[in-house]
C-alpha cells in the first residue's frame, strides 16, 4: 500500500471454513502502514446467499441493525434523489434494505461478479469495481467485507472517490488487526484471516493515513 520496504512474518494459518484447499498461507506485516497481506470462492460462500448456520432470529438482528446504520447515514446525505451503490453485495441485501429505510433512495447499483442482486430488482454492473464507471456519481457507496479481497486496495479506494457525489459518503467495513480478538486468536486461524481469500488487512489507523501510493486522488477524509 505505501510502497516502502521491510516486512516481517505476522501469521501463519490454513483455511478453516468451506474446507476447499489445504494449504498453510503466510501473512506478512509491513511496519510502514501496518497492513497484513498475503480469492477463492466456492458456491457455497455467504455472500451468494445468507449466513452458513444462521437461523432467522440472526438474520432479523442483522437487518436491524444494518438497517439503522443505514438510516442514520442516509438521513445525513441531502437530496430528494440519492443514487446508492454496493460493490461486491452479493445478493443485494443491503441495497434492499437501504430502499426500505430511507425513501429518497431512487436508484440502486451493483458491482460484483455474480447477478444475484438483478433478482432483487437493483441495476447489476458485472465487473470489478476498477473498470467500472459511471456519467452520474453516487450519493452512498458501500463497500462491505470488500476491500480485504482485492489484489490493489489504493486502486479500488481512488476509484470510489471518482464515482462519490460531493456530499457522498463511502461506508467501509472491513476486519482490524489492531483489535482484541485478533491479539489472542491470530496463533490460532483468528475469522478474520478468512484463507485463502482475504489478500489484504488493515488497522483503522493505517487504513486512514494517507501514504506515497495512493495520496494523489485519495478519497476525501470523513466519518
Amino acid at each position: 500500500m505505501c510502497g516502502a520496504g521491510g516486512a516481517e512474518l505476522f501469521t501463519r494459518a490454513d483455511e478453516k471454513e468451506c474446507f476447499t484447499i489445504l494449504a498453510e498461507y503466510r501473512y506478512t506485516r509491513h511496519g510502514a502502514c501496518s497492513a497484513v497481506y498475503l480469492q477463492i470462492y466456492p458456491s457455497n460462500y455467504y455472500s451468494y446467499g445468507g449466513i452458513e448456520g444462521s437461523t432467522a432470529f440472526t438474520e432479523r438482528v442483522k437487518e436491524k441493525l444494518d438497517g439503522r446504520t443505514l438510516g442514520e447515514i442516509l438521513r445525513k446525505i441531502p437530496g430528494e434523489r440519492l443514487r446508492v451503490l454496493d460493490v461486491g453485495g452479493g445478493a443485494g441485501r443491503l441495497l434492499t434494505t437501504a430502499r426500505r429505510v430511507c425513501p429518497r433512495v431512487a436508484e440502486t447499483h451493483e458491482v460484483d461478479v455474480q447477478a444475484a442482486a438483478e433478482r432483487a430488482g437493483h441495476v447489476y454492473h458485472c465487473m470489478p469495481v476498477e473498470k467500472f464507471s459511471s456519467d452520474e456519481t453516487f450519493d452512498l457507496i458501500m463497500m462491505m467485507s470488500v476491500i480485504e479481497h482485492v489484489p490493489d486496495p489504493a486502486q479500488v479506494l481512488h476509484q470510489a472517490s471518482e464515482l462519490l457525489s460531493d456530499n457522498g459518503v463511502l461506508l467501509v467495513k472491513t476486519p482490524n488487526t489492531a483489535t482484541w480478538d485478533c491479539r489472542i486468536f491470530r496463533h490460532r486461524n483468528w475469522g478474520g484471516f478468512h484463507c485463502p481469500r482475504h489478500f489484504v488487512l488493515f488497522t483503522r489507523d493505517g487504513l486512514r493515513t494517507p501514504s506515497s501510493a495512493y495520496t494523489q486522488g485519495a478519497p476525501r477524509s470523513g466519518p
